[in-house]
């Protein structure tokens, strides 16, 4: 949410403004709320210890990806963000639809996590993880790590960015800018 509130400041700072924004016509809209709900509620017990919450995350980030790809004519940059799904959904993929998790960080996430190895949707990264690089194992910075106390994945800042350039040209119109003469 930070990075697409910083794309939209950014956007009105620039001269944007909230027209083409708020005139954007968006096709099914719910598929991104229930993906959004299963990523929150996958790890809420007692969703987290269902055997089939990884797979309807695996099945959530499909459809996000589907969505948003569906969606790239009319939100310009969205391709940044079907890019960043494409990445956790290829490691989530590669490890049983769980999304792995570095060690070093799973404490500051879960300690469920930490405890059973597996929580919801995610798993702890250890020797057989395929494709760990594209896990979770990048933590903030101090102070901001203090405030958002997760690990994020390549894709997830991938998406971030995506978020960002989405609600900046969300700010711009779409057809050809006017020149003045």
């Amino acid at each position: 949410m930070a990075a697409a509130a910083a794309g939209l400041l950014v956007g009105l700072a620039s001269g944007g403004n909230l027209r083409p924004l708020l005139a954007l016509r968006l096709r099914w809209p719910l598929v991104v709320l229930a993906a959004v709900a299963v990523r929150l509620l996958g790890v809420m017990p007692p969703v987290a210890t269902w055997p089939l919450t990884p797979l309807l995350f695996a099945a959530s980030l499909l459809a996000l990806l589907a969505w948003t790809l569906w969606h790239r004519e009319v939100l310009r940059g969205s391709w940044l963000i079907a890019l960043g799904l494409a990445m956790n959904l290829a490691v989530v993929l590669a490890n049983g639809a769980r999304m792995p998790v570095a060690r070093a960080g799973a404490g500051a996430t879960s300690s469920a996590l930490v405890r059973r190895g597996q929580w919801g949707q995610y798993a702890l990264a250890g020797r057989g993880t395929r494709l760990a690089w594209l896990g979770d194992w990048l933590l903030l910075p101090q102070p901001l790590g203090r405030v958002l106390r997760e690990v994020y994945s390549p894709g997830d800042l991938v998406i971030c960015l995506g978020l960002g350039v989405v609600f900046f040209f969300a700010t711009r119109p779409s057809g050809p800018i006017p020149t003045q003469r």
